[in-house]
């Protein structure tokens, strides 16, 4: 995406162009692509002060540089179409400053998550290494696959979902058909965490359905529809 600055200085009295005011655009460029309640910081390389360009009569157009990503180490560039057009592209390094969850304590591995172990501290998402999380809630009762530092930004690569329903042990099964709510007693027949389908066996019928883990000991059978709609996504 181009945008034309019009309003930032782009001209100098001198016979070159202003390099503070490239700064100035770029800077410009990489607030207008976000939120304006983004937290940013925008980092342009310093330009070589011998740098010596026609001073552009117009206003300069900034665009990503081809194949640059929006966060992180970029490149932003520059372009003037004056009678002496010119055109540059400049090293920017883009923060963006969300809060995210992140271990309050050293964190062991096999640890179960609560509430004392997480607080929300604003960092970089474009520095983390996986999906971020954004609420504590999300990952009460989790578990760690491994053990982190404190002030370790929390994502998928270090957690392990909480097994609801275990092989072996009975759960509730519920059903909704027709509009009405039915639930019954079944065994699980293997592991399962939040959102995991698994297999379940009706003691009364001894038929074994699939249904997905909605809760501790908690299933929600998958009616024909439901298979057939989770088979088209796999």
């Amino acid at each position: 995406m181009a945008l034309v600055l019009s309003s930032t200085p782009a001209l100098s009295k001198a016979d070159r162009q202003n390099l503070l005011a490239l700064h100035e655009a770029v800077i410009a460029f990489v607030h207008a692509q976000h939120p304006a309640d983004a937290d940013l910081e925008v980092m342009p390389d310093r330009l070589d002060p011998r740098l010596r360009l026609s001073p552009c009569e117009r206003a300069l157009e900034a665009f990503w540089a081809p194949g640059s990503a929006q966060l992180g180490q970029t490149t932003v560039g520059l372009r003037c179409d004056g009678a002496k057009p010119w055109k540059l592209f400049l090293p920017t390094r883009v923060k963006l400053l969300q809060p995210v969850v992140v271990a309050s304590r050293p964190l062991a591995r096999g640890q179960r998550l609560g509430r004392d172990d997480l607080a929300l501290e604003k960092r970089d998402v474009g520095t983390l290494r996986g999906k971020a999380i954004r609420d504590p809630a999300q990952v009460l009762g989790y578990l760690m696959s491994r053990g982190v530092p404190a002030g370790r930004a929390l994502d998928s690569a270090v957690l392990e979902a909480p097994v609801l329903v275990e092989r072996g042990r009975r759960v509730r099964m519920a059903v909704q058909a027709q509009g009405i709510d039915i639930t019954m007693a079944g065994v699980a027949l293997e592991d399962g965490a939040l959102g995991e389908t698994v297999r379940v066996r009706n003691p009364a019928s001894r038929r074994i359905v699939e249904g997905i883990v909605v809760g501790p000991a908690q299933v929600r059978l998958l009616l024909p529809s439901d298979l057939h709609k989770t088979s088209s996504r796999q």
